[in-house]
Parts: C-alpha cells; structure tokens; sequence
C-alpha cells in the first residue's frame, strides 16, 4: 500500500486515534487493515487502552460535546468530560463547567499509556496542571460517577 494511511508516520496515527475517541470515530479508525496495525508501534495496546478509556464512560459512550476551538471534547453532559489535546502541550488548562456539579479529574497519556488522577475535586471555573507533553487528554467525571478504587485486605 504505497500511499494512505500506510504511509503515516506511527505517532501521527496514534494521535488520530485517540483524537477519534474524543470524537467519536472510533470504530472506522481501529479497523485500519492488520497490515497498517502491525507496521507501527504495539498499536494494538494503543487501541485496547483507548477501548478502555471508552468503556470507562456512564451509559452507552460518549458524544461529541461543545469544547474550545482548540481542542475536541466528547462525553455525556454534566458527568463525563473527555478532552484530548493531541500535539498540543499545555501546562495547565481552564475548564468552565456548570456549578453544582463537583467533578474529579484525570490526565490521561496517551502515549505511555497511563491514567493520573489529580488531587482534590473541581467545580465551576477551575485550572488544571498538566505535564506539558503531547498526546495527553483531560478526564472529568462527575464525583458520583468516580468508581471507588479497590482495598485489599492487609
């Protein structure tokens, strides 16, 4: 396959596909042909984490939802918030979501492949820190919504 998607550099790809997510293309996207699939990186983990994040949202996935001219964001309005940022690096973020409305969140890396839940709950007019590097998302999650990590027993 000399030209399309083959010929797209493995970072430009997985970018594409976790901006997909946000945007709700997830499907056409992770039935690229095996043969683009095996050619770029473990792009097959890349695609079972970004399930996850996806599987991870209230109800039956997220939407597209009204977002800054920068960046995508998808979800279900008032509960789930998921913002990708794609080549961008910001180190921090201003979210302004509606009050009453107590949120957790996570930074998410799309690359490593990690979920960072910051300290604290956010509500109203709030700035995140992020880490400054590409391919990271921003997950809100109303507080009522945030699974209860697991104990164990000692």
């Amino acid at each position: 396959m000399p030209y399309g998607p083959a010929s797209i550099l493995g970072d430009v790809l997985r970018n594409k596909r976790a901006e997909a997510v946000v945007r709700k293309h997830l499907t056409g996207i992770v039935n690229a042909p095996l043969e683009i699939q095996l050619r770029y990186a473990p792009l097959e983990r890349v695609v079972g984490f970004l399930r996850r994040i996806l599987e991870e949202a209230p109800g039956n996935g997220i939407d597209p939802l009204p977002s800054d001219w920068d960046v995508p964001t998808g979800g279900v309005e008032g509960r789930y918030h998921l913002t990708y940022f794609g080549f961008g690096q910001p180190r921090r973020r201003t979210f302004a979501m509606a009050p009453g409305i107590r949120y957790e969140a996570e930074v998410i890396d799309t690359w490593n492949m990690t979920v960072t839940r910051l300290p604290g709950t956010y509500e109203g007019v709030f700035t995140l820190p992020l880490p400054a590097l590409p391919y990271i998302a921003v997950r809100l999650r109303a507080y009522e919504d945030t699974p209860t990590p697991a104990t164990t027993a000692g």
